[in-house]
């Protein structure tokens, strides 16, 4: 999928990400970047993991689950809330982050992937979670 960035997206001077609601997904992204806009790079790897998001969502669920040792809800009733690329990332490879919510729509999850270049594969790397 291409991602296409909209004409007006906001600019977080602070943590220096792109934002806008991508309509195709319904989906809030967040793209690293810098005052001129957002890095290509990370434009590209959202716009793959968009194209993997039923399978980023599982395996969101199976690294969570397996790594906690908790059980949560089938994927099937997750809601996804925003995909990040590239936002907060340290090092050179290409990450990204799906958040979503589980049980409480006042706990979100999320799960950071790392883009592996050779198989075209996103492989779970860290979970956070937070209350709101």
């Amino acid at each position: 999928m291409t991602l296409v960035v909209p004409e007006n997206p906001t600019f977080n001077e602070q943590q220096h990400f792109w934002w806008w609601h991508d309509p195709a997904s319904d989906l809030e992204v967040n793209i690293a970047g810098n005052s001129d806009g957002p890095f290509t790079e990370h434009v590209e790897l959202a716009g793959s993991a968009l194209d993997n998001l039923e399978q980023l969502k599982s395996s969101s669920a199976d690294y969570i689950s397996k790594s906690l040792g908790i059980t949560l809800p089938p994927p099937t009733d997750w809601e996804l809330r925003w995909l990040s690329s590239g936002v907060g990332q340290t090092g050179d490879a290409l990450e990204c982050e799906l958040t979503m919510t589980a049980d409480d729509e006042y706990v979100l999850w999320s799960v950071r992937f790392i883009h592996v270049l050779d198989s075209g594969h996103f492989t779970p790397r860290g979970i956070s979670r937070r209350q709101w």
